[in-house]
């Protein structure tokens, strides 16, 4: 089976722009290779097409036979590595912190691993924080609100 590790090292040395990052690499039963990548500013098919085809050329089908899947995490996916809060910065999202805290806002500012909410104002009558910084470390999770206003 192929190991997760090496795709990871062939990432690193496939030639890219220094904006593409990995956020997930997945091998399944059978060899079902699955390499989850995003840029800042928008992932492009042709980066997509690159790193397949950098895969395909480092990986041997004779030695081990594979199947092979490159793209994006989707626009509603969780966040699952750093990067993703830095590409995000400007847009709504939704955040669970582990102690179960649900907050939704506008992504302001990421400082080390701190981030902070611009929160929603949904009720006028009661006076709301207008802001909160959350720890990234105790984020459970943290996705993209997709509107189509």
């Amino acid at each position: 089976m192929i190991d997760v590790h090496k795709i990871k090292e062939l990432f690193e040395l496939w030639p890219k722009d220094p904006d593409v990052f990995i956020v997930d690499v997945a091998v399944k039963p059978g060899n079902r290779i699955l390499v989850l990548i995003d840029r800042i500013g928008g992932l492009k098919i042709s980066d997509c097409a690159s790193l397949n085809r950098f895969l395909e050329s480092k990986l041997d089908r004779e030695k081990e036979d594979y199947e092979l899947s490159v793209s994006s995490p989707g626009a509603d996916s969780p966040f699952k590595v750093y990067q993703q809060y830095k590409k995000n910065i400007g847009r709504k999202v939704k955040s669970v912190t582990k102690e179960g805290k649900i907050y939704t806002g506008i992504l302001a500012t990421l400082n080390e691993n701190i981030i902070e909410l611009n929160l929603d104002q949904k009720s006028k009558k009661e006076p709301k924080e207008k802001s909160v910084c959350i720890d990234i470390n105790e984020i459970k999770e943290i996705r993209v609100i997709i509107s189509f206003k």
